[in-house]
């Protein structure tokens, strides 16, 4: 026997996401062209987390010899494999390239330094918001934050900062103006985060404007109230002292 084995991979790409990313479990078929076929040796597998793998045993068909490889953690891998037949041939040496099962959703929080709401949804000071993505796989780009301004310049999102699988930044509201607000992404295997429900609430920093003018005339003195406010209900009135149903003669 003067002959090498031959070694080949058969992996599927056809489901891959941004060049190396599964959402999936993925499996790796070996395949050994060789007579003499010697079946202690094993492929070799890298994994960043220690395991998420099994290797199946071999089987045989005349001089083709299979075993697979089935990736189903959250995980790195890599695999390389070669052999000796058992007249000391060696074979060709094939290698998979690294890639990434990821089956783990992204899980999308929002927390506000501001919760002292008046009225339902009205504050009276600005807010900044807080999204939390705890994802191993993180691409900023896939993170969508959308906000509205009823005033315009709705504000935009603050660069992301990192710590390990959590990402945060933030959007400030510090404008007057009745506001939107919500969060949905991927991650680097398409995996889909549920999205954060659409926050609606205002931000009104002015107090009202209140401007009073006397009138008289032919012995009658009367007086007329003039504010200035786009939040100002009907209860603030009372509030005032006022009502908005008055006689003011």
């Amino acid at each position: 026997d003067n002959k090498a084995p031959i070694v080949s991979f058969s992996f599927d790409k056809s489901d891959v996401h941004n060049g190396k990313y599964y959402k999936n479990d993925k499996t790796l078929t070996i395949t050994v062209d060789e007579r003499n076929f010697d079946p202690s040796y094993l492929p070799r597998v890298t994994s960043t987390t220690g395991g998420g793998y099994s290797i199946s045993g071999w089987s045989h068909n005349g001089e083709i010899h299979t075993a697979t490889v089935t990736f189903s953690g959250d995980s790195d891998y890599t695999v390389s494999y070669d052999c000796y037949d058992l007249a000391g041939n060696k074979s060709n040496t094939e290698n998979l390239e690294e890639f990434t099962v990821d089956k783990t959703v992204p899980v999308i929080k929002v927390s506000y330094n501001n919760n002292s709401a008046l009225n339902g949804n009205y504050y009276k000071a600005a807010r900044t918001a807080t999204i939390t993505v705890t994802e191993h796989n993180f691409d900023p780009s896939k993170i969508t934050v959308s906000t509205t301004a009823s005033a315009g310049g709705a504000p935009g999102v603050s660069g992301w900062s990192n710590n390990g699988d959590t990402h945060t930044a933030n959007v400030v509201f510090n404008h007057d103006a009745d506001y939107t607000f919500t969060v949905s992404g991927f991650d680097l295997a398409e995996n889909k985060a549920a999205d954060y429900a659409q926050d609606k609430f205002t931000v009104d920093l002015k107090n009202p404007e209140v401007k009073i003018t006397v009138t008289s005339q032919t012995g009658i003195v009367g007086f007329s109230v003039d504010i200035n406010s786009t939040t100002l209900t009907p209860e603030g009135l009372q509030g005032l002292g006022l009502s908005t149903h008055m006689d003011l003669v």
